[in-house]
C-alpha cells in the first residue's frame, strides 16, 4: 500500500467515490474527507488504476484509531501486511466484524472479538417526540464535559484531559452535540460522530445516572432520530451484541440490524 503524503483534490474525490461504494459502513472516513483537512496517515492500493483498498490511522492520544476499506479478501491481506509493517503499539481497528476478524487472522492474532450490531433506521417508521433537543455550543461545555467523562468512564487525569481537550470538543461541537432536557433541566446528551451524504452516525446516548430507568434514554434516542431525519439523513448506530436492553429499545424505535461491526484493539 502506498502512503499518501499530499491529498490533492483529485485523489480526495477518488477516495471519496470509492468509500461511497460501501457508504453505510464508511460514514466516518467519508466525513473526514468531505468536511475537514484529513489528519493522520492515509494509505491506498490500486489495481488497474482503480483504488481497491484504503487504510486510515489517526492517533487520538490513547491509540491509533483505524478505519479501512477493502474490495475483497486479498485487499484485506494487504491492509494486514501494512499494519504489521507499521508495528504501532496500540491500534483500534474499526470495521465490519468479518473483515476485522480476517485482518486479525492474517496478523496471527487469535482471541475472541466482541462484535456490535450495526443498525440502520427504517425510514418508514414514524417518530413523535415530546422534548426537542438543543444543540450545544461553546457556552455549554461545562455541561458537556462531565457527561463525556461519565459516558467514557474516564478515571485517570490523562483520560479526563484527553476527553475534555478543548480542540477535540470544538470539533465534536461542529459535528453535533445535543442537550436533552427534562422540565428545563439538562439531564442528558446525544452526539453524532460523523455524516455522509445519506447517513448520520449516532454515537452517544447519555442520561445522568439519577434519571435513568425513567424512559429518558428512549426519549433521547427518539429525539436524535428526529434530528437526523430533519437533516435529511438516515440514522445509523451500533450497540454491543450482548446489550439486550439497548437492542430491544433500538429495534422498538425502528432500527434494523444490517450486520456486525467490531472495535478491536490490536498491537
Amino acid at each position: 500500500m502506498k502512503k499518501i503524503e499530499t491529498i490533492n483534490e483529485n485523489i480526495r474525490k477518488e477516495i471519496i467515490n470509492t468509500l461511497y461504494l460501501d457508504e453505510v459502513y464508511q460514514v466516518f472516513p467519508i466525513y473526514l474527507l468531505e468536511n475537514s483537512s484529513i489528519t493522520g496517515e492515509l494509505y491506498i492500493d490500486k489495481t488497474e488504476n482503480k483504488i481497491t483498498s484504503i487504510l486510515h490511522l489517526k492517533y487520538d492520544g490513547n491509540s491509533y484509531f483505524t478505519n479501512f476499506y477493502a474490495k475483497d479478501e486479498s485487499e484485506l491481506q494487504k491492509i494486514a501486511i501494512k499494519l504489521s509493517e507499521l508495528n504501532y503499539k496500540k491500534i483500534l481497528l474499526a470495521g465490519k466484524y468479518e473483515e476485522v476478524q480476517k485482518i486479525m487472522n492474517d496478523l496471527d492474532i487469535h482471541h475472541n472479538i466482541n462484535p456490535n450490531l450495526y443498525y440502520q433506521f427504517d425510514n418508514n417508521t414514524r417518530i413523535s417526540i415530546k422534548n426537542p433537543l438543543t444543540r450545544a455550543t461553546k457556552t455549554d461545555l461545562d455541561l458537556v464535559k462531565p457527561f463525556l467523562i461519565d459516558f467514557f468512564d474516564a478515571k485517570t487525569k490523562k483520560e479526563i484531559d484527553d476527553i475534555t481537550n478543548s480542540k477535540k470538543l470544538e470539533e465534536e461541537l461542529e459535528i453535533g452535540i445535543y442537550l436533552y432536557k427534562d422540565h428545563k433541566k439538562v439531564i442528558g446528551m446525544g452526539r453524532f460522530s460523523s455524516y455522509s451524504k445519506n447517513y448520520a452516525d449516532i454515537t452517544t446516548i447519555y442520561i445522568k445516572p439519577e434519571y435513568r430507568k425513567l424512559g429518558h434514554g428512549k426519549a433521547l434516542m427518539k429525539a436524535m432520530i428526529d434530528t437526523t431525519l430533519n437533516l435529511n439523513k438516515i440514522p445509523v448506530t451500533q450497540t454491543a451484541i450482548n446489550n439486550v436492553a439497548a437492542k430491544k429499545t433500538y429495534e422498538s424505535l425502528g432500527f434494523q440490524p444490517i450486520g456486525k461491526y467490531a472495535f478491536e484493539f490490536i498491537s
